[in-house]
C-alpha cells in the first residue's frame, strides 16, 4: 500500500525536523535518493559501473546504505545489513520492536529510472536474529503490488504487521525485496551484496545499566551443500551519524559519542551441535563466488570457527557487558559477521548503550 504522510503521521516526509521519524529529511543520510540519473561510477573495487548511465526502463533500488546509487555488486568488505530503507515502528519507537506486539513495518524504495514502475512486487520478511539469511531460513510477513513513478522515492508500509516473537526478544532481522517479474527481476533473492532491489536490515540496540551484562544469541548458517568451515567475527564499529533518528523514541542521544577506536569487549561461542538441518533442495549448489571480503577488514576483536556440515544452522553466544565507567549518551557498537572463506556471507551490527 502506498502511504500519504498527510494521513498518516508515522510516515517520514520531506522536511520535518521531527526526531522521532525515521527520515527527518534536507541534511540527513537516510533521505530519498536525491538524483534519479546519477553518473555511473569508474568499474573496478567491486563495482560495475553503477547501472551504465541513464535508464530508460524502470530501474528499482533499495539502498543498503545512504548515497547507494545502485551500483552491485557491492565491494568487498561493505557493510550490506544496515539498509536505511528497511524499518519498523511500535511502541517503544523506531527500530526497537516489542515482543508479541503488532509492529509497522516501512520500506522506502526508489526508481532511478525514466518510465514509471508498474506492477511493482514488495515482499517483507523476517528471520531469526541470523548472521546468514536464506528463503530457507526467513519468514515472509507480506507480499504487495505498487507503482513508483520515474525518478521517484516512495515509502510503503507492509500490508501486514509483523509480530516479533517472544522467544527471540523480539530482534528478528528483517529484509525487503522489490522487483517487477520479468521487466526488472531479482538477480539474487535474500543477497544485498549482489542484488540491488534486496534491502536488509541486522541491527539491535541494547540498553543496560553500567557494568551489566548482556546475551545476544544469533543463528550461523551453511547455506552449501558441502562442508564449510564458517568464522563468526567481532569487530569495533563507528557510531553512525544517524545514530539518533535510527533508534528514535523514549530515549535521549544526547551524552557525548564513544571514542570509536575504544571496544566493548564482547565473547563469541559456536554451538557444536544443529539446531536444525535444512534440506539439500534448497541449499547453494554452486560454490562460493571468489569474491574477497575477510582479507580486507581490520583484525576482530574476538571469534570462533567450527566445521559446518551442509545446511546446518548453528545457535552463536554473544556476551559482554558495558563498563561500570559508561555513562549515558555513550555508545558501543560491535559488527558481527559470518565468513566462509574470504567470502562475508551476513552480518549483524549491535548498539550497546547506559540506560
Amino acid at each position: 500500500m502506498t502511504i500519504d504522510p498527510k494521513q498518516n503521521p508515522t510516515v517520514p516526509t520531506r522536511g520535518t525536523n521531527d526526531p522521532t521519524r525515521p527520515d527527518p529529511g534536507k541534511g540527513d543520510p537516510d533521505r530519498p535518493i536525491p538524483n534519479p540519473n546519477p553518473p555511473s561510477p569508474p568499474k573496478g573495487d567491486g563495482n560495475t559501473g553503477g547501472g551504465d548511465g541513464p535508464h530508460y526502463t524502470p530501474w528499482l533500488l533499495v539502498r543498503y546504505q545512504p548515497g547507494d546509487n545502485g551500483s552491485r555488486p557491492l565491494a568487498p568488505g561493505s557493510v550490506f545489513w544496515e539498509s536505511p530503507d528497511v524499518w519498523t515502528q511500535g511502541s517503544a519507537g523506531i527500530n526497537q520492536p516489542v515482543p508479541g506486539e503488532p509492529t509497522k513495518v516501512f520500506a522506502r524504495i526508489g526508481n532511478l529510472g525514466m518510465q514509471d514502475a508498474t506492477g511493482v512486487t514488495v515482499k517483507y520478511w523476517w528471520a531469526n536474529p541470523s548472521i546468514a539469511i536464506s528463503e530457507a531460513t526467513a519468514h515472509l510477513i507480506a507480499t504487495d503490488t505498487v507503482s513508483i513513478p520515474a525518478g521517484n522515492t516512495l515509502v510503503f508500509q507492509s500490508p501486514a504487521d509483523w509480530v516479533p516473537v517472544v522467544e527471540n526478544g523480539g530482534h528478528e532481522c528483517l529484509l525487503v525485496e522489490a522487483y517487477i517479474p520479468v521487466f526488472d527481476p531479482l538477480v539474487s533473492p535474500m543477497d544485498p551484496v549482489d542484488d540491488r532491489h534486496v534491502g536488509q536490515k541486522n541491527e539491535q540496540l541494547v540498553i543496560a545499566q553500567q557494568g551489566q551484562m548482556f546475551h545476544i544469541q544469533l543463528n550461523a548458517h551453511n547455506f552449501t551443500r558441502t562442508e564449510q568451515q564458517v568464522v563468526v567475527e567481532a569487530r569495533r564499529a563507528l557510531i553512525p551519524r544517524n545514530f539518533a533518528h535510527k533508534f528514535a523514541g523514549r530515549h535521549e542521544w544526547a551524552g557525548p559519542l564513544l571514542d570509536p577506536t575504544l571496544a566493548l569487549p564482547v565473547q563469541i561461542a559456536v554451538g557444536r551441535e544443529p539446531l536444525r538441518v535444512v534440506p539439500s533442495a534448497r541449499l547453494l549448489a554452486a560454490p562460493l563466488a571468489a569474491a574477497v571480503g575477510g582479507g580486507c577488514l581490520p583484525a576482530p576483536d574476538a571469534g570462533a570457527t567450527q566445521v559446518f556440515r551442509p545446511g546446518e544452522v548453528r545457535t552463536v553466544n554473544i556476551t559482554g557487558a558495558l563498563p561500570p565507567s559508561a555513562v549515558r549518551g555513550e555508545v558501543y557498537v560491535t559488527r558481527v559477521t559470518q565468513r566462509i572463506g574470504n567470502v562475508i556471507t551476513g552480518g549483524y551490527t549491535i548498539y550497546v548503550t547506559a540506560a
